[in-house]
């Protein structure tokens, strides 16, 4: 029986759609952002980029040219906005990463910008509403305030109290607030808490020392006001920070009629309590001194010190300290509470508490509980049991010491939390002295991350599919705590592979690219002279490691950082970063052509409890494959900054490679790929890498591709992330989708059932049960189940190519890009698929709508109740050569707009 549809429109729709706005379209701007945030506060970029959204009344928009002025703003009601900018029309389709040229943009200054666009024909938007933005510093070595601390002796594990009395005669409109510390503040203006906890994020002070900016004119009254911070210092040489040495900054200004006037600034007049509630000789969490048990005796508490009406008179004043810290504004959220979780209470041990969240999460617990004065609470966290209690562990390391304390100052009720660093888990174990009559009235987890609000969504017909998605979301945001953190229990370490392996779904799922690029700096800060780069950074002492294969997911990093935003400032900045960490491997290179394994720890898959790799032999596959692929995404760098000899270079470079690897590795009659050489090891493995790249001979592909796939998955979790795009790349989608539908042992299904709510590390449980690397799933349902790619830089063209293949009968989605909201939803139903997709404005679209029809009559596409495209049944296999691969495939190009396909069969067109 044949689809019949009703045929809305008279006009016949062809290949390329065009417009139906006879009478004009009606354009608009929306969505200003600079520096890709909505009317930031403290930038301090000397060129600041600008994006906006394009809107029309029609379908298929597109911008042809734009016109940008930016204005210094003047006070309220004072001088008139001064130009500083007027761009002109300017001929051009971006709208996105437009860079600043105007004059130079002065410190602690508010500035507006508008802008216009003209379509196709010439017919021009009317100006976009203002949008603001406001500097902070942009000399970094020239703050007004002075770093201080209670004296010039440095100790680890030092605390600190600061307060200011600042006098208003009047409050003004606009006040900014610029803070600072190393390691760790928390601040408050007149009793209420500003910041979030656990900022500015990690980074090597002496190379890039961030600040948070607030605005806090509402906090402000007449007369007093009390600015107070607790300050923490942790020192020790932790694995996921730089030492440094204790320091505190604030500045306080607003806009006044001459400019910027600074209201107060961190100097010797500020009061400091250095015997503070907080025990300095408490230890650290675990070996890795990620962060330190916090150890609180609340009768320490110095009253309302919070008020502006406290005699500090007491306190000493604080000191000057000499940094040499480099300072640079963090431009993205600040790691605060996202969420409060209530427990699940376990009935416990006499005398014990212990309460389940139902799922890992990163942040605290806040108790509320009565006990006896002076008689300690202990609080034990873990992300599992054991013997019924907490285990003493942080995820697969024993440890005794993942423990914080509390001694109440009174037997009524008491609230107590943590301040300073970020804890992982699922259960709190609370405990106290045998005396000490505990009564715990209220628990509360305080889920905390760096703020980023989700910006996409999924969903399909397998419930196991979503639940996976949403358990790879939220162990992706977890992982985000002012640097991209491989798990927030046992490390909370910025690894380079795992951050490059977040990359993308951090991209794809919470937009802002300012914590990728975060990474991409810190990474830089941390190069060595010769130009290898560390495993971990930043990072110090004991915890300083190199993995050559983790230095060779810098270029792609970068690459994917400039591509979604086609920003090519972040590759200026970082492109001699990638130079000098490919002249180091080039030293390695012997006459094979190929990279001789160097000394350092490798890492061809891990974690090694599964699909083992031989690393025995003196040259490596997988070292040489991301070799490989860093030499060719080196070229595309240089091409796009214009240095055509350097990509002419790197891609000679790349093909010398390329016949070395099938040369020296490859077994043509099996088509198989040895681990090492010398070696006789062929795990499957071996084999993804040089399809993933495209490196296997062409005429071999299909030998290659059946030797992978036929053992189902078996690698861990770093080839997992080549292997399960690998299989969408060579339209494999049924087996991906039966891979990750698999409840049990090994996979995604296993980890999701076992209720933890999270993704592990590896497909054992006994390490990590949250590690960010293992969440890219929540990027391939959006890229490959629905089919939402970019193909060219910021998002201008987007490839929409659902893979409809295997058991799933309807998914949808959406992502939010740098240009808008994409989305899209597919059903297949036996007779008819249908595809729904919502291109934004000033963008097209290459849809790809999957032939599922397998019968032999010709196909027919309506869009919106009329035809667009009829295929015969004989022209089929053209269709084909678009992407390569098995499946067919129509292809239609769209413009901005929503549009409806629906794809049938018929034998006589209608």
């Amino acid at each position: 029986m044949y689809y019949i549809m009703k045929r809305f429109c008279a006009l016949f729709l062809g290949l390329l759609f065009t417009t139906a706005a006879s009478a004009g379209p009606r354009l608009n701007v929306t969505n200003l952002t600079t520096e890709y945030s909505r009317e930031p506060i403290g930038i301090d970029n000397p060129i600041p980029r600008f994006s906006w959204e394009v809107g029309s009344s029609s379908r298929d928009y597109e911008q042809k040219a734009y016109r940008i002025v930016v204005e210094r703003i003047g006070p309220a009601g004072g001088e008139q906005p001064h130009i500083l900018w007027d761009s002109g029309k300017v001929s051009s389709g971006q709208s996105v990463a437009v860079e600043y040229g105007g004059g130079d943009l002065q410190s602690r200054t508010a500035y507006g910008w508008k802008v216009r666009i003209w379509n196709r024909d010439g017919n021009c938007s009317p100006w976009s509403a203002k949008s603001f933005f406001n500097t902070a510093i942009m000399n970094r070595d020239r703050p007004e305030g002075k770093w201080i601390w209670e004296d010039t002796q440095v100790t680890p594990n030092d605390y600190a109290f600061f307060r200011k009395t600042v006098q208003l005669h009047r409050v003004p409109k606009r006040v900014y607030c610029l803070v600072t510390a190393h390691n760790h503040f928390v601040l408050y203006i007149n009793g209420k808490q500003i910041s979030g906890v656990g900022n500015p994020a990690p980074s090597n002070p002496y190379k890039n020392k961030y600040y948070v900016t607030y605005e806090i004119g509402g906090q402000l009254i007449k007369g007093s006001n009390a600015i107070c911070a607790m300050v923490h210092y942790m020192g020790k040489s932790g694995q996921g920070y730089v030492d440094g040495v204790p320091g505190f900054l604030c500045e306080i200004w607003t806009q006044g009629p001459d400019g910027p006037t600074v209201l107060s600034a961190t100097d010797k007049s500020w009061k400091v309590l250095a015997d503070t509630p907080f025990d300095e000789a408490s230890p650290f969490y675990g070996k890795r001194n990620h962060i330190v048990c916090e150890y609180l005796t609340a009768g320490k508490m110095p009253g309302d010190w919070l008020s502006a009406k406290f005699d500090d008179s007491a306190w000493k004043n604080a000191k000057e300290v000499g940094t040499e810290f480099k300072l640079r504004s963090q431009l993205f959220p600040e790691v605060k509470q996202v969420d409060l979780i209530e427990p699940v209470r376990i009935k416990p041990p006499e005398g014990i508490y212990i309460f389940d969240f139902g799922k890992e999460f990163s942040g605290f617990s806040r108790v509320t509980l009565r006990g006896k004065a002076g008689s300690p609470v202990i609080a034990r966290y873990s992300d599992r049991l054991a013997n019924g209690r907490a285990a003493r562990s942080l995820a697969d390391e024993p440890e005794e010491t993942n423990v914080d304390m509390y001694v109440p100052s009174s037997n009524a009720p008491e609230t107590w939390q943590q301040w300073f660093g970020i804890r992982g888990f699922r259960y709190v174990e609370l405990s106290g002295a045998w005396n000490s009559n505990l009564i715990v009235d209220k628990v509360q987890g305080v889920y905390s991350r760096t703020s980023l609000p989700r910006r996409a969504a999924f969903e399909c017909s397998d419930p196991l599919f979503n639940s996976i998605f949403e358990a790879s979301v939220l162990t992706q945001a977890m992982a985000m705590q002012g640097q991209l953190v491989d798990c927030v229990h046992r490390e909370q370490s910025q690894w380079l592979g795992d951050a490059d392996m977040q990359s993308g779904t951090v991209f794809y799922n919470f937009l802002d690219p300012h914590i990728v690029r975060k990474t991409l700096r810190d990474f830089a800060d941390g190069q060595y002279d010769d130009g290898h780069l560390p495993a971990k950074y930043p990072s110090q002492g004991r915890f300083q490691r190199h993995v050559p294969e983790w230095s060779l997911h810098y270029p792609e990093m970068l690459w994917r950082s400039y591509f979604y935003y086609n920003d090519a400032q972040i590759l200026r900045e970082c492109r001699p970063v990638v130079t000098r960490l490919l002249n180091w491997f080039r030293r390695r290179q012997d006459k094979t052509g190929l990279l001789v394994k160097s000394t350092n720890w490798h890492i061809s898959d891990w974690p090694e409890d599964f699909a083992k790799m031989d690393q025995t032999g003196k040259y490596l596959i997988v070292e040489n494959c991301l070799y490989y692929n860093a030499l060719l995404v080196a070229g595309r760098i240089s091409e796009v900054l214009g240095d055509s000899r350097a990509s002419t270079r790197y891609a000679e470079r790349a093909v010398q490679l390329r016949a070395s690897i099938n040369r020296v590795f490859y077994d043509p009659k099996s088509g198989k790929y040895r681990d090492c050489y010398p070696g006789s090891t062929t795990s499957t493995g071996a084999g993804v890498l040089p399809l993933y790249f495209r490196i296997v001979p062409a005429s071999d592909t299909q030998k290659v591709l059946a030797y992978v796939t036929g053992k189902g998955l078996s690698t861990s979790t770093h080839l997992t992330y080549y292997f399960m795009q690998m299989l969408w790349n060579y339209e494999q989608d049924a087996l991906a989708k039966r891979i990750i539908a698999n409840p049990s042992w090994p996979g995604w299904g296993y980890m999701v059932k076992s209720g933890d709510g999270t993704v592990w590390e590896g497909w054992s449980n006994r390490q990590s049960r949250a590690h960010a690397w293992n969440a890219h799933l929540a990027r391939l349902f959006l890229s490959e189940v629905l089919g939402i790619r970019p193909l060219k830089a910021g998002w201008q063209r987007i490839r929409i190519r659902p893979h409809s293949d295997g058991h799933l009968t309807w998914a949808k989605g959406f992502l939010m890009t740098p240009r808008g909201k994409v989305s899209v939803e597919w059903k297949k139903e036996p007779e008819t698929f249908s595809l729904r997709v919502s291109i934004p404005g000033n963008t097209t679209a290459r849809v790809y709508i999957p032939d599922r029809s397998g019968a032999d009559d010709n196909i027919v596409v309506y869009e919106n109740g009329s035809i667009v495209r009829t295929v015969l049944s004989s022209d089929l296999k053209r269709t084909e050569s678009d992407i390569g691969g098995k499946h067919l495939y129509i292809p239609i190009n769209v413009g901005s707009g929503n549009w409806e396909f629906i794809l049938s069969s018929s034998a006589t067109v209608q």
